[in-house]
């Protein structure tokens, strides 16, 4: 395995392509079908994060499909679902192209670009790279060169580096579980909102995404107060001395540590089995 951003988080694997790789147009409806399934069923077992890393042109799908996704999303935020969705990997403006679910206008959905090493735009081949968005892409995350599980190699080589927004939307739907450890009764929207909220801004970013910057797991999770908690180390970080709260006289001040990671159920849209948060889809 692979010891991913949330180490006790309990995951709920939902297969629904037939295998990696292109997909002919009759696969690529059977699995938006069967990923519009396992997003309701997800729901009905009270998940509080799904990874989507799928991504795809409306302009391939027959109006059903579209108004399939687009029912699922409202599902999803009826109950509190968050969702965090992978760009694509055509290098194009979404803006103008757009994929889907990450270009839906719901609250409950951060759609994720993918950077290299360097902070950049991850570049995949001579043609393909992230997707990118001044309004359509929230954030990037990492997506290129990312260690994981390839069950794909076989037993010998069990492990590999690999590329995509694929991996990019996963760094956010641990981050979002990891701040759901910290203060469990926080609303999709809050957990957007913090992530958002709490990036690295990173020069030449503001005019491909709508935040300008690259997730920031830290104080992603230091942005989630910890109910009826005085403010924690990170938090007190971020506040002059001068404002911080005394400590009770003839004691020492002692950090609040972050609190441990509880259990929730996220969703892997591929469904292969537990690989922590860094499931591959292709299309994503």
């Amino acid at each position: 395995g692979i010891a991913g951003l949330n180490w006790r988080v309990g995951l709920l694997p939902l297969r629904v392509r037939p295998h990696l790789g292109d997909l002919t147009p009759a696969q690529v409806l059977a699995v938006v079908g069967a990923t519009v399934d396992a997003g309701h069923y997800g729901a009905a077992q009270g998940m509080r994060v799904a990874n989507f890393s799928v991504a795809v042109p409306p302009a391939l799908l027959a109006p059903e499909s579209v108004a399939a996704i687009d029912g699922l999303f409202d599902a999803l935020a009826a109950a509190d679902v968050f969702a965090a969705a992978a760009a694509g990997n055509a290098g194009v403006d979404v803006d103008v192209h757009p994929h889907l679910p990450g270009t839906l206008a719901h609250e409950n959905i951060v759609n994720t670009a993918a950077t290299d090493r360097h902070d950049r735009l991850a570049a995949f081949s001579m043609q393909h790279g992230s997707n990118f968005g001044a309004a359509g892409v929230d954030l990037r995350a990492p997506g290129l060169r990312i260690w994981s599980t390839l069950p794909t190699h076989g037993p010998a080589r069990p492990y590999g580096h690999s590329f995509g927004t694929s991996y990019a939307a996963p760094h956010v739907a641990g981050t979002a579980a990891l701040m759901l450890s910290r203060n469990p009764d926080l609303s999709a929207a809050q957990i957007k909102a913090g992530s958002r909220g709490s990036l690295d801004p990173i020069g030449g970013l503001a005019v491909v995404t709508v935040s300008g910057g690259r997730l920031n797991v830290f104080g992603a999770v230091a942005s989630a107060p910890v109910p009826g908690r005085r403010a924690s180390a990170p938090e007190l970080d971020r506040v002059p001395r001068s404002r911080r709260p005394a400590a009770p006289s003839g004691s020492r001040a002692r950090p609040v540590p972050l609190a441990a990671p509880a259990p929730w159920r996220s969703l892997g849209s591929e469904g292969r089995r537990p690989r922590s948060c860094k499931d591959k889809t292709a299309t994503g």
